[in-house]
């Protein structure tokens, strides 16, 4: 098989709101003692997919296909069924479809419980098959994999046409409860999510979070004002289409979504709560570097809309302040307290919110108010240590994620509560742990405390 040529491209264009895919195949199949053939052949394909309101998945599809061949000594072949006929002979199709999936979750039976009923039409005229040498598709494989492929045949020789209408109903289990039940078992439809930052890494491994969540559906992506990513579909670099577009329209970013999950900038957060709070989304609050007077805003907000602000979503991070409470009321004499936190060289904050919220629950523990206590840095002929201060260090470098470290050092003795971070997925699990929580409440401000005491 010489030459073999395979293309692929997709453009990023938006096409009547879909996205456009282009294909080409070449092969030369050259036998010593048997048929030979030559068979090449384009394709283009557009798909536009969106969420409904109550969370179907509806995807459209146009595709047409154009085939030449060109058989040779085919009264050899080994197989007869396989042949083709000599000469050259050319074939063209055309389909279009609608497939529509509705993932419904809740919980029920002990777990959570996530069933996905799934619809699909195809209109396509009857292509003949007869003719044409079938070399890379002489099995034909229907699993869960295939069932919904437009073309089922596993290879390109054979073209599966005629107009169809497939369904399918399929129901997944997970031993812990993803939602907290609102006072019943019924199924729900998946919540509806919007990711600020959406061309930024920590917007990408949330985008990705909500895209492995059965319980979750993908409403919105927003990204900054002249973003590379703006126009370009949420999903594309996990080589999948979501319809959703990554946009710089706020509004039409959020208009289909219950839950904001926003680690922006506070600029930029508090210009999406704005909007949330007029169209009734919740949020979650992962931003760090807010002013007092940015902080009073979102009190201000929370009197309206739901929402859970916390520096770090990380479950362990929470679990550490829960310690840091404890340890700093056992060591509030003799011993000196300090923080010290390493982030990429990416972060534009410092110290890091994480820092400055271990900070204040040891502060308050001791019975001290952290700003009038707290040391960032030194430089210098300090003189001797302030046994009453709390002090921070900040390191900031490379790719590293997130490292804390509480230190209390004593006479004779250290003691160290640290977290370490090695994946920005944690953040992610968290938030949408959040978003969760928010499903069930009405307006307020709440913590990482209020989401895991209510696990």
């Amino acid at each position: 098989v010489l030459p073999l040529i395979d293309y692929d491209w997709r453009p990023d264009w938006n096409v009547g709101g879909g996205r456009l895919r282009f294909g080409a195949n070449s092969a030369l199949v050259t036998r010593t003692d048997g048929q030979d053939m030559f068979r090449a052949l384009g394709w283009g394909r557009w798909d536009r997919s969106l969420i409904t309101p109550l969370g179907q998945r509806v995807t459209f599809t146009g595709l047409a296909r154009a085939d030449l061949y060109d058989v040779r000594n085919s009264a050899l072949a080994t197989q007869p069924e396989y042949a083709g006929r000599d000469g050259w002979r050319g074939r063209s199709f055309a389909l279009a479809a609608i497939d529509v999936a509705w993932p419904l979750a809740g919980p029920a039976l002990g777990g959570q419980q996530v069933i996905s009923p799934r619809l699909q039409f195809v209109a396509a005229p009857r292509v003949a098959n007869a003719g044409f040498a079938n070399e890379d598709a002489r099995a034909f494989e229907l699993d869960d994999s295939s069932l919904f492929d437009l073309n089922r045949s596993p290879g390109l020789d054979r073209i599966e046409s005629g107009s169809r209408i497939t369904c399918s109903y399929c129901r997944s289990e997970s031993t812990s409860t993803r939602l907290p039940p609102p006072g019943g078992t019924s199924m729900t439809t998946p919540c509806r999510i919007a990711i600020a930052g959406a061309s930024g890494r920590m917007g990408r491994v949330l985008i990705e979070a909500v895209d492995q969540a059965p319980d979750m559906v993908l409403a919105g992506a927003l990204a900054r004002a002249g973003s590379p990513g703006i126009g370009q579909d949420a999903t594309a670099f996990l080589g999948k289409s979501s319809g959703i577009d990554i946009t710089e329209d706020v509004r039409k970013g959020l208009q289909n979504a219950q839950v904001l999950i926003d680690f922006t900038r506070p600029e930029g957060t508090l210009a999406h709560l704005a909007v949330c709070r007029e169209l009734g989304v919740k949020a979650v609050i992962g931003t760090t570097g807010f002013s007092p007077e940015q902080k009073a805003s979102i009190t201000q907000y929370a009197q309206h809309i739901a929402m859970m602000m916390a520096p770090n979503m990380s479950v362990g991070v929470n679990v550490v302040l829960r310690l840091l409470d404890v340890a700093a009321r056992a060591l509030n004499e003799g011993y000196d307290i300090e923080i010290i936190e390493a982030h990429h060289r990416h972060k534009v904050d410092a110290p890091s919110g994480t820092a400055l919220q271990m900070g204040q629950v040891v502060a308050q523990a001791v019975g001290r108010d952290l700003d009038k206590c707290a040391v960032y840095g030194r430089e210098g002929l300090t003189g001797a240590r302030d046994p009453s201060t709390i002090g921070f260090a900040t390191i900031r470098g490379g790719d590293v994620v997130g490292d804390h470290t509480v230190l209390f050092a004593g006479i004779g003795e250290r003691i160290e509560i640290s977290h370490k971070s090695s994946s920005r997925a944690t953040y992610a699990q968290g938030s949408l742990r959040a978003a969760r929580f928010l499903m069930n409440q009405n307006h307020g401000l709440f913590d990482m405390n209020d989401v895991l005491g209510a696990a």
